[in-house]
């Protein structure tokens, strides 16, 4: 063979090795990354779709936080606030914080006092009663007693206080009469 042949014969077979790394490349790698591709991209989209719901998730679990926190917000409002006048709760509250200030509770009485009529009528009005009470015992009892109705669940709000002697000489003992306003939602 001449070297003319082997050279012809070696470049042809070098054509062929060419040829046929293009063919392997172009019908099995190139169709291969295309598959690798795609799934890549279902990969990167499932997890960006699994992080958006977890985001959401998340957001609503704070929502429902929100809501529930809401909740307990408009319960304290209803009792600091209630929707009726509930006299006997009121009664209860006034003589549990005279028990706990160690004065005695000598007479109540009640007073509804009338409702501002409201101009627009989304704003409902505010009821209050008015609550003369008598009372007897020390004055730091009083103080006692005014501070509890001051930090107390339901809205109160002293009105008036008249401090009265006592008959005998050197009694630490007082009368007093102290007016409270108790609101209420009508």
């Amino acid at each position: 063979m001449k070297s003319s042949t082997r050279r012809l014969l070696v470049i042809l077979a070098s054509f062929g090795l060419i040829f046929g790394s293009f063919f392997v490349y172009f019908s099995l790698i190139v169709p291969t990354y295309q598959e690798i591709q795609k799934l890549r991209a279902e990969l990167y989209s499932k997890q960006a779709l699994y992080g958006d719901q977890q985001r959401a998730e998340e957001a609503v679990g704070k929502l429902v936080g929100q809501f529930q926190g809401l909740a307990t917000f408009q319960e304290l409002v209803s009792i600091s606030l209630p929707r009726q006048a509930d006299i006997p709760s009121i009664l209860n509250q006034l003589q549990g914080i005279a028990r706990l200030s160690q004065i005695s509770l000598q007479s109540l009485s009640f007073q509804y006092l009338p409702l501002p009529q409201p101009k627009d009528a989304l704003i409902q009005p505010i009821g209050v009663i008015r609550v003369n009470i008598n009372l007897f015992g020390s004055y730091t009892s009083l103080k006692s007693y005014i501070s509890a109705l001051e930090t107390n669940v339901r809205v109160m709000d002293l009105s008036s206080l008249k401090i009265d002697g006592g008959a005998r000489a050197n009694q630490a003992n007082l009368i007093h009469n102290i007016i409270v306003d108790v609101y209420y939602q009508s």
